[in-house]
């Protein structure tokens, strides 16, 4: 699997997916950001995503959920569409 740079170019999100806030994180008013690795495969699908910063073991959960619906164009090395791993901010906000 690549890693963004030498080359490899970063895929391209097509569509952003909003977090839901669960009702303990909106209960106890936490906000901030979860950080989820994810693989995007060569068709732009992400695969095996995994909290690196955990915000909440619910707030977590709904991260990873939104970030499995994400679709992205991508990553390319040397015009050929390849699997690379990047992380994920997914931010948490009560307005």
């Amino acid at each position: 699997m690549a890693r963004v740079g030498g080359g490899v170019t970063a895929p391209v999100p097509l569509n952003n997916v909003q977090a839901m806030y669960s009702d303990k994180g909106r209960t106890e008013k936490i906000s901030g950001n979860c950080l989820i690795s994810v693989i995007v495969d060569a068709n732009g699908m992400p695969q095996n995503p995994r909290v690196v910063k955990s915000l909440e073991p619910s707030m977590d959960q709904n991260a990873i959920a939104a970030v499995g619906k994400y679709r992205f164009k991508p990553a390319m090395k040397a015009g050929v569409p390849v699997p690379v791993l990047i992380t994920v901010q997914v931010a948490f906000r009560l307005y």
